[in-house]
């Protein structure tokens, strides 16, 4: 949603905008009221905090290398590009 609005509106702005509102929202109103979440060192909350580390540490690298990829590719392309006769 917040991509679709940023490339129709050609600005991130309002995107930052109703990001910033939807946490303050779920942070001041959504968390504290739910009482099935528990704190950081209460029980598993540590275990799935840890876990969701890992998965963001992993997805994170995996993106880099993927981008670094994809970089090398299109450099590889327009060299091709621009060494062609026209």
């Amino acid at each position: 949603m917040l991509g679709a609005t940023a490339c129709l509106t050609r600005s991130v702005l309002l995107g930052i905008v109703t990001h910033a509102l939807g946490l303050l929202v779920f942070f001041t109103l959504v968390w504290p009221a739910d009482v099935i979440r528990r704190v950081v060192g209460q029980g598993t909350a540590e275990l799935w905090l840890r876990i969701h580390a890992a998965q963001t540490l992993t997805f994170a690298v995996l993106a880099i290398l993927a981008f670094v990829q994809l970089a090398g590719i299109r450099r590889e392309a327009s060299a091709k590009h621009e060494a062609a006769p026209p």
